[in-house]
């Protein structure tokens, strides 16, 4: 007989975020609902909808450990593998900053202006340039970066937001 307790959605989420909040986590609940969406591979929205059954012992174990790692600080968007920037979901990891809410006032700023070439020193996730070529169809860009992961990063971030013939 095994000593699990089998717990309803709900009920892990509920336990989760009291784990969350007590290491000190900004927004426990809406961590702990994430990180369930994702070990149970549906959209957030849908949290609710599944909230009264029983976990899946998968789903359980994969959610037992996201929150562990969540409760010592890992942030959301890499155990996640993905953060929205400007309206679009980007690729990130643990070898990319990840974009902070304030880099879209840069956004905002440099939209304000006519450009046709765009320069990102650090490039990291591609987050900026990928945003200015996708907002403005006519410009290219040269992202550079120490890191050959994260220009790896940015490389997947271009493709996947059908940018790439336009940046170096």
């Amino acid at each position: 007989m095994s000593s699990v307790q089998v717990l309803t959605a709900a009920q892990a989420m509920a336990s989760a975020a009291a784990r969350l909040r007590a290491a000190g986590v900004d927004d426990p609940a809406r961590d702990a609902r994430l990180l369930l969406a994702h070990a149970a591979r549906i959209e957030a929205s849908r949290v609710t909808l599944i909230a009264p059954e029983e976990l899946d012992p998968d789903v359980a174990e994969r959610y037992e450990q996201l929150i562990a790692l969540r409760a010592v600080r890992v942030p959301v968007s890499h155990l996640l593998g993905e953060r929205e920037f400007y309206g679009r979901r980007f690729k990130v990891s643990k070898d990319v900053l990840d974009p902070r809410p304030e880099t879209e006032t840069l956004i905002e700023v440099a939209l304000a202006q006519p450009f046709e070439r765009v320069l990102d020193l650090g490039l990291g996730s591609g987050c900026i340039l990928v945003t200015l070529l996708a907002e403005t169809p006519q410009a290219t860009g040269l992202g550079v970066d120490l890191s050959e992961a994260a220009c790896l990063q940015a490389s997947a971030n271009a493709l996947l937001h059908r940018v790439e013939a336009r940046i170096d």
